[in-house]
């Protein structure tokens, strides 16, 4: 079992609750800092992604499982362990889409917080994630669709809504408690793959405040 499980657990039944979210964390909460991604802590997104392109017959095969492995199941959808029948996702969806939101951060991850606004750095790319009213239009996200981020306690929860052929998802950002790593769980809410979870860990390689 993994170091950060009970953190997973907790992140996983904070997104059941369903409770406004925040515009700012609890005093103290700051995802700043420099991070490199934790391999043997963390589920494989490729591996996801390819058992998406190619699944198997029904009860042969799995999509991995455990540390570098697939995925698991929160609520409905299948077991753990499973892959995705054709069509799983209700209407068809691309799979680079569907990779592309799961390799999303990559492997070193810079974060600059203030407040509640959040700015990610990772490949090249800039996200801001900035609390947003929920009765407020939706903000266009870069994973495509539009998006709603809060707080939900000291998890940082970004929820997107799809368009055309890509899912409709959560991610949920938190550290540990010595501040050490950053963990995030990646929450599908797509048809008949909703409740699948995928979860990955980034070491801390610079100083916390």
């Amino acid at each position: 079992m993994r170091l950060v499980w009970p953190l997973i657990v907790s992140m996983v039944v904070t997104a059941c609750a369903g409770e406004k979210l925040a515009p700012s964390p609890p005093p103290g909460v700051d995802l700043s800092g420099k991070w490199h991604l934790d391999a043997a802590e963390s589920d494989d997104p490729q591996r996801l992604a390819d058992a998406l392109a190619n699944p198997p017959a029904s009860g042969s095969g799995t999509a991995g499982g455990g540390p570098g492995g697939g995925t698991r199941r929160r609520g409905g959808g299948q077991p753990a362990g499973t892959a995705a029948p054709p069509g799983a996702f209700g209407a068809p969806l691309s799979i680079s889409a569907v990779s592309e939101v799961l390799q999303w951060p990559g492997k070193d991850l810079a974060i600059k917080q203030a407040a509640g606004v959040a700015a990610f750095t990772s490949d090249g790319q800039d996200r801001i994630y900035q609390p947003t009213d929920a009765a407020a239009p939706r903000k266009k996200s870069k994973h495509g669709g539009t998006q709603v981020c809060g707080w939900s306690g000291p998890v940082l929860v970004v929820q997107v809504e799809p368009d055309d052929d890509r899912p409709k998802f959560e991610e949920h950002y938190a550290l540990s408690n010595d501040k050490d790593r950053l963990v995030q769980v990646v929450l599908i809410q797509s048809g008949r793959m909703s409740g699948f979870t995928m979860s990955r860990t980034w070491d801390r390689v610079d100083d916390p405040k």
